[in-house]
């Protein structure tokens, strides 16, 4: 989760990936809308997709999502290691 997007790596076998986010970013935002006692849209714009076989392709996607957060100066590179 980054300050103004997200990143997300799933696999939908049933080719049901647009009614899943749009639950997904629909309770998030009213939950995130309840805590702060806001309201109005959270997230802005359509998802993007993005198909990618299993391998080297996935694994580069997955290193991509993980060091993320430490390209964009949120959080040290050292602190992934403690995720683990």
């Amino acid at each position: 989760m980054m300050s103004n997007h997200f990143h997300l790596c799933l696999s939908t076998p049933l080719g049901n990936l647009s009614g899943g986010m749009g639950w997904l970013q629909g309770t998030y935002a009213k939950r995130f809308n309840g805590y702060r006692k806001v309201a109005g849209h959270l997230f802005q714009g359509r998802f993007k997709t993005l198909a990618v076989e299993p391998g080297t392709h996935l694994k580069n996607l997955v290193d991509y999502i993980h060091l993320n957060p430490v390209r964009a100066g949120l959080t040290p590179a050292d602190s992934l290691k403690q995720n683990r």
